[in-house]
């Protein structure tokens, strides 16, 4: 499986037809498999024509939220699927950063081993590093290897 990117998976629309082709797609490409109707569990024609009448019932409002939940079970650490802040129509992988800067510690370099316990909020083993530009890093410390590792960037 592949890592989320933080950004944009689709804008400009809340149609079922146009969510659900972005977010199938995205599914795919970070699960490395293809989906198909009977996975989906949706009429083969609504699958194949965007036209179809079925994308106008309350099943096709389901499988939305069913694709959903199935993306927000790859958001990075930190980071959850939805719409953006202040734009509804704007549906992606987006930083809690409520959440984040209130469990991470923040650094301007990474040390060259763990923090201890103590200085890491819930033992988490995090750090944020926030360059002058806002550029932002989530790493995380990996036990196994003693490096730390990137969890995901933004711009």
């Amino acid at each position: 499986m592949r890592k989320a990117t933080i950004g944009s998976v689709s804008s400009g629309t809340i149609r079922s037809q146009d969510l659900f082709s972005s977010f199938v797609w995205e599914l795919e490409y970070l699960e490395g498999r293809e989906y198909t109707h009977e996975d989906l569990d949706m009429p083969e024609d609504a699958f194949e024509c965007e036209n179809d009448p079925w994308w106008n019932t309350e099943s096709a409002s389901w499988l939305i939220e069913e694709l959903f939940d199935k993306l927000e079970r790859h958001s990075p650490p930190y980071c959850y699927f939805g719409a953006c802040e202040g734009d509804g129509a704007d549906y992606g992988f987006w930083v809690a950063w409520d959440s984040l800067e209130e469990s991470v510690v923040k650094v301007d370099e990474l040390p060259d081993g763990p923090f201890h316990p103590d200085e890491t909020p819930d033992e988490t083993h995090l750090a944020l590093q926030v360059n002058d530009h806002g550029n932002a890093t989530l790493y995380s410390w990996d036990i196994a290897d003693q490096a730390w590792t990137e969890e995901w960037s933004m711009v």
